[in-house]
């Protein structure tokens, strides 16, 4: 709770959080600085597109429907990749064409959750419509909208965004309301500056979702059978006694569960069993500030993690003592919660729902991450999840489980594994390109420091560059009892280097 006087300030809206004094004092910082700018002053075009249903897409081929983009499809720090299931008809395209994606536009939350930011590419790899839940805003040609989204998903772009919200069950933020947002407005230079971060972190996430697909893709050439739409079979099955197993489970003898079984053994796949072991050791050892990884941290779709500290997470019990390596989730395998813990978090501790999986000497960790995130790995585990509101698979389940393997094995490993640390690196320069926004209107930088730093990079020169980023920590600049973001910045630009615009 909390009680202010306000004079001058008053303005038409009489609800309290709008004049929180946090929100009072961001405001007052950003005018202080002399130059600001209001969100709608700085718009070509907004619109907010009011779809009348989303019809069904079951009886359309692929071809005849278009792409959705829904706040589900972005994460926090507005990475998206396009959902695979949630498509509408093509005609949208002609029936709400105001709600087709333009490159560069700043797509804001604004019913719902409001806390999801995304911006659209400069290329798209294919056109698609954006869920009204968005308010999608162009934005003049002097402001980069890089810069913007870096101001809207730091910490002072969230407490204005927060203040305008209405509504009592499902929060919504007003056109009118939007539009009143203030920011900087900085020199076109110190915006490039700020705006690049964001924009080398999308090509970073765009590489590593290639590197994926290419995984996948060298799997499915070798065993194509076990990859697309599930075969229709009966509902029994018959099998011969020396399949049996441990124990009688109908879901074990699903007909397509045996099905893509036999095909992914003949084209030479292992068991589990076989080339790895579990490890859930559990503890109740840990501290507020370890990091912690929940199945929220995992990604459904690729190898990003979204660690938090034991502190945010509310953990009460025991949780799982995680090692460097594959991870997956016991609890509702349909939603896929697969991933790697790499080196950096490997004192890391996690949901009690996470098994550990331990590759044997020379067996490459990072395959069998990939090869368990792959559909035909689910496809095998769902038949046999037990429980009708929580159904979980067990260790021996995994371990049962028969997935592809290459002769390249290790190289394909080593591939995913440099696409995890896109994936971290993509996340660190939006975070950094958000605490310079920060800093800047805290009075720790200066925008002719990052006209300076513009300047240099466009001669060649990225000490500037360099020396501002090592200076980045989770919490802002030069917080000397803390880590630096970026450890290795030799390692973060020679990242960047595969991904310059020129190499795509």
């Amino acid at each position: 709770m909390f009680s202010v006087k306000v004079t001058s300030e008053l303005e038409a809206r009489l609800d309290p959080e709008f004049y929180s004094p946090r929100a009072l004092a961001t405001v007052r910082r950003i005018k202080a600085l002399g130059a600001w700018i209001r969100l709608g002053d700085a718009m070509q075009e907004g619109y907010r597109v009011v779809y009348h249903g989303i019809d069904d897409v079951k009886n359309l081929d692929k071809s005849e429907t278009a792409a959705f983009l829904a706040p589900t499809d972005v994460d926090s720090i507005g990475g998206f990749r396009l959902s695979q299931s949630l498509r509408v008809p093509k005609s949208y395209f002609t029936d709400y064409p105001k709600g087709i994606a333009q490159a560069g536009e700043l797509l804001i939350e604004v019913k719902g959750n409001v806390k999801k930011l995304a911006l659209v590419p400069s290329r798209l790899e294919e056109p698609f419509l954006v869920s009204g839940s968005f308010f999608k805003a162009l934005l003049l040609d002097r402001i980069d909208s890089g810069y913007v989204f870096a101001f809207l998903i730091g910490s002072f772009g969230k407490v204005l965004k927060e203040r305008l919200c209405s509504n009592t069950i499902i929060d919504y933020i007003a056109r009118a309301d939007l539009e009143s947002i203030p920011f900087p407005d900085l020199d076109s230079k110190a915006q490039m500056f700020l705006g690049d971060k964001v924009r080398q972190a999308e090509r970073l996430r765009k590489r590593a979702g290639m590197l994926e697909a290419d995984f996948v893709e060298i799997i499915r050439q070798q065993c194509p059978e076990v990859f697309g739409s599930q075969q229709e079979f009966g509902r029994s099955s018959r099998v011969a006694p020396a399949s049996l197993r441990r124990n009688l489970n109908p879901g074990a003898f699903n007909p397509e569960r045996l099905r893509i079984r036999a095909a992914i053994k003949n084209t030479g796949g292992k068991e589990l069993t076989e080339v790895a072991s579990i490890e859930a050791t559990v503890t109740d050892s840990f501290g507020p500030g370890d990091d912690y990884i929940g199945l929220d941290s995992i990604s459904s779709t690729t190898s990003q993690l979204a660690p938090v500290k034991i502190a945010h997470a509310e953990v009460e019990g025991s949780s799982r003592v995680l090692r460097e390596g594959p991870v997956i989730s016991k609890l509702r395998p349909y939603l896929n919660k697969v991933s790697y813990i790499p080196a950096e978090l490997a004192r890391a501790v996690g949901s009690t729902e996470l098994l550990c999986v331990k590759p044997k000497p020379g067996v490459s960790g990072w395959f069998i991450y990939g090869v368990l995130k792959l559909q035909c790995t689910v496809g095998q585990f769902q038949p046999l999840a037990n429980g009708s509101t929580l159904p979980r698979i067990d260790a021996a389940d995994v371990l049962d489980v028969v997935v592809p393997w290459h002769d390249d094995a290790d190289l394909l490993g080593r591939n995913l594994e440099q696409a995890q640390a896109m994936y971290f690196a993509a996340e660190k320069l939006t975070t950094a390109a958000a605490l310079l926004v920060e800093s800047l209107i805290e009075g720790k930088i200066t925008e002719t420091d990052l006209v300076s730093a513009q300047n240099a990079l466009e001669r060649g020169d990225p000490s500037f560059d360099r020396a501002m980023l090592s200076r980045v920590t989770r919490q802002g600049l030069d917080i000397s009892d803390l880590p630096p973001l970026f450890p290795d910045v030799d390692a973060l630009y020679a990242l960047l280097a595969q991904t310059a615009p020129d190499t795509e």
